[in-house]
């Protein structure tokens, strides 16, 4: 029961920095309770800004006719980072706007480094679940990866699990006028949000820092040049790694120098050839129309090679918006080429646990002029080249499925996948500059609630907190963990 003070005249003053999944994990656990209050800020890009420098994310959905992460080196603000991969998004929803939308829960034992208490609970999972509108089938998959988030099955007895994808999809009034598989995009349901009155929304704005005043956080912005205070009882980053690691690191030390280590996921790309059997092919449709190339398959392997932890495979299409981008407007001839060549082969995405390669990491210089920050933030550049056996032993993984994926690795995938992507360290998962501990002090690490050690009532929700990554999607895991730290914390 809720005290008629807290109801009226005592509601709790809250922060969410961001508006991707960490933040829609956040709100969820939040947005009804009616003692409290949510502000939500973001610098919101809705759109390209000109003579953006990004580079277009390779097999991405075409979200708001682009297929950049907005953001890398948004020139209004105060900020060089420096960087070959895609790592810092300014947009309205996040990484959410190229996300795939898939949707697993990862295996509790990969969550290593992880402190006991810090691993979301069944019903973390499960809540967050059931406000998605999540296409899956009830497969072999289902037995070890439970799409209802609770996990039974402790020691199973196969190491390979292949089912179909769960893609979690935008919720449509009407499903039957509109057939169309659209991913889901956070900043849909924070515009739902925001119309309902349910959360006050504020884009344009860049949370400089936080400072901490007796029993108050003061939060200082920046709105295109406007400087503005506000207070709050706490404070919720989930702008992404590099963004919320450059906002601590001016609310801890305001100038220097500092270095802090970036988890990655190794991770493998290879092309398939679809070799026509009987039942292949309406295997794989989603039951509804799709350009974005969404995954089909997931599958699911582990053994010596992957270090005994599971590794997470995603096989689809080649995403046909892409191919319609770059050629259609020039010459519609090669786009139809093109779209007769690609049909014949499949793409699939493997990730593995970030403790199977090293650390990299990221330099933060941060200069302070009477509270007028400027920040460069220097990620280290290192080839990276997923090892033959872990090539080997996804590739026996697949052939292992002949007879129900009816697909072949095209050989050199190795080399085909550096050339294509260029950039071989990837812009898939990382995290874990600002790691939950349960034991160490350090100043910028947060406790097992993802409070940070000494900046209390400030929590980290995004994957800037991540003690590990596993190799599996970990979009459901960040809203999960999200979920866990703004409901246990109020």
């Amino acid at each position: 029961m809720y005290s008629l003070k807290s109801l009226f005249n005592d509601k709790k003053k809250i922060l969410v920095v961001g508006s991707g999944l960490a933040a829609y994990g956040a709100c969820k656990a939040l947005i009804n309770r009616p003692d409290i209050e949510i502000e939500l800020c973001d610098i919101g890009l809705r759109s390209a800004y000109k003579n953006q420098p990004n580079k277009i994310v390779p097999n991405a959905k075409d979200c708001n006719s682009s297929f950049y992460a907005y953001g890398l080196n948004d020139f209004r603000w105060n900020v060089n980072l420096i960087s070959e991969r895609i790592c810092s998004s300014h947009a309205y929803g996040g990484f959410s706007k190229v996300w795939s939308g898939s949707i697993l829960r990862p295996r509790d034992e990969d969550l290593v480094d992880w402190p006991l208490e810090s691993i979301p609970s069944d019903s973390d999972y499960s809540e967050i679940i059931k406000s998605l509108n999540v296409y899956c089938e009830k497969d072999e998959l289902n037995d070890l990866f439970p799409l209802n988030g609770i996990q039974k099955i402790k020691n199973p007895d196969r190491k390979i699990y292949i089912g179909k994808s769960r893609i979690a999809l935008a919720k449509i009034k009407d499903q039957t006028k509109n057939r169309k598989a659209i991913p889901f995009d956070s900043s849909r349901i924070f515009s739902e949000w925001i119309e309902k009155k349910l959360i006050k929304y504020f884009g344009d704005t860049r949370l400089i820092y936080v400072r901490k005043i007796e029993n108050i956080l003061e939060a200082h912005f920046d709105n295109l040049g406007s400087k503005i205070i506000k207070k709050y009882d706490q404070i919720f980053l989930g702008a992404g790694c590099v963004n919320t690691t450059a906002i601590v690191d001016r609310s801890l030390y305001r100038s220097g120098t500092r270095i802090y280590k970036l988890k990655l996921v190794p991770h493998l790309v290879q092309g398939l050839l679809k070799i026509p059997l009987i039942n292949s092919e309406y295997a794989e449709k989603l039951g509804m129309h799709d350009d974005y190339g969404l995954t089909r398959f997931f599958l699911e392997s582990k053994n010596r090679n992957t270090g005994n932890f599971w590794s997470h495979t995603q096989i689809g299409p080649i995403n046909k918006l892409i191919i319609k981008r770059i050629f259609r407007k020039e010459n519609n001839f090669i786009y139809t080429l093109l779209s007769s060549i690609f049909s014949v082969f499949r793409f699939s995405l493997t990730l593995f646990h970030s403790n199977l390669r090293e650390e990299v990491t990221m330099k933060i210089s941060t200069k302070n002029e009477k509270n007028s920050f400027s920040q460069t933030i220097q990620i280290e550049e290192n080839d990276y080249s997923c090892s033959k056996n872990m090539y080997r032993s996804t590739k026996l993984a697949l052939l292992s499925k002949f007879f129900r994926l009816g697909l072949i690795p095209i050989p050199f995938s190795l080399w085909i996948s550096k050339v294509l992507l260029k950039n071989s360290l990837g812009i898939h998962h990382f995290g874990g500059s600002l790691p939950m501990s349960k034991f160490s002090r350090k100043k910028s690490y947060c406790n097992p609630s993802g409070e940070l050690f000494n900046l209390k009532g400030t929590f980290v929700i995004d994957t800037s907190s991540f003690p590990s990554i596993p190799g599996s999607t970990i979009g459901l895991l960040t809203m999960a963990n999200a979920y866990r730290i703004a409901k246990k914390s109020i």
